[in-house]
């Protein structure tokens, strides 16, 4: 189910949908990862196609806060902090934007 997830999110375009199975694997499983990333990175991106842009930002930062406190800010993916900083643009938050694109 988290693959199919994944394939709704990131190929079908089906954020709703992909939602609804992320929220039930991770729910029933736990976190897993898909292509290099958490299942809530996708959650985040879903959230992020449906403009609900306070619980991307929530989840990218959640994210970047578990990889921080797993080793130290190197283990931060780069696309964590490129869709957090998109989620910040999209509400006109340009400084915040450019400040996390720096780190």
């Amino acid at each position: 189910m988290s693959r199919l997830a994944f394939l709704k999110c990131i190929f079908s375009k089906d954020y709703i949908s992909a939602l609804v199975d992320l929220e039930a694997y991770l729910k029933e499983f736990g976190t897993t990862q898909e292509q290099d990333h958490p299942l809530e990175f996708y959650e985040g991106l879903c959230y992020l196609q449906l403009n609900k842009f306070d619980q991307a930002q929530s989840i990218f930062n959640e994210i970047i806060r578990s990889n921080v406190n797993y080793q130290d800010s190197s283990w931060v993916h780069y696309l964590d902090r490129y869709y957090l900083a998109i989620s910040y643009f999209e509400q006109s938050n340009y400084e915040q934007a450019v400040s996390i694109s720096r780190k």
